[in-house]
């Protein structure tokens, strides 16, 4: 190969190069990041306050919680009857209140929520992997918008403490493995 040759290459090469350098001098990385047919989000809602209820010094692992606390509905929406697949506690005279059962709302995203509401009803195996693949669906939606989910590590613990606590079954020998996995995923959760 001759001078020439070299020379010609040598000097496109400086054209694009040239020509790279003057596109990104003339790039702005000041503005917003949406597409211009991509409505503004609204700004994320702020955490809700703890539930005043319920005393500091309650035992939340205690396992007398178990009926779901029901939102309260305003008087003014008396045509609105809210459909829940939970019972809603109704004391009587003889029920003191201390002898009703509460249990706190889940914790975590709606994936997490159903995984949970799938272990309360007793339809969540371990054995075939089935947590592996929740875990690595969840990290996927988690990367997409982390800020929906804020609670998930409450959530990925109180997943682990039920899949501990729960009864051994032939379908359930891999529950020891699921609660390393769920209470790793919450420490990951945690720290981010």
């Amino acid at each position: 190969m001759d001078a020439s040759g070299s020379f010609a290459i040598s000097n496109q090469n400086m054209n694009i190069d040239d020509q790279l350098t003057q596109l990104l001098q003339g790039m702005s990385l000041s503005g917003a990041w949406q597409s211009a047919n991509e409505e503004p989000r609204p700004p994320m809602p702020a955490p809700k306050e703890p539930d005043t209820f319920m005393s500091d010094s309650s035992d939340s692992e205690d396992s007398t919680y178990n009926v779901r606390l029901i939102p309260h509905i305003p008087a003014s929406s008396d045509s609105f009857t809210p459909l829940t697949p939970y019972p809603i506690p109704q004391p009587s005279r003889s029920t003191s209140p201390k002898s009703l059962a509460i249990t706190p709302p889940y914790c975590g995203c709606g994936m997490l929520q159903a995984v949970q509401d799938q272990l309360d009803s007793d339809l969540f195996p371990t054995t075939s992997g089935d947590y592996l693949d929740i875990i690595f669906a969840h990290r996927e939606v988690f990367y997409a918008y982390p800020q929906a989910h804020a609670m998930c590590a409450l959530g990925f613990t109180e997943i682990a403490k039920k899949v501990e606590t729960r009864q051994w079954r032939a379908d359930r020998e891999g529950d020891l493995e699921a609660v390393a996995a769920f209470r790793n995923e919450a420490w990951a959760l945690a720290s981010t």
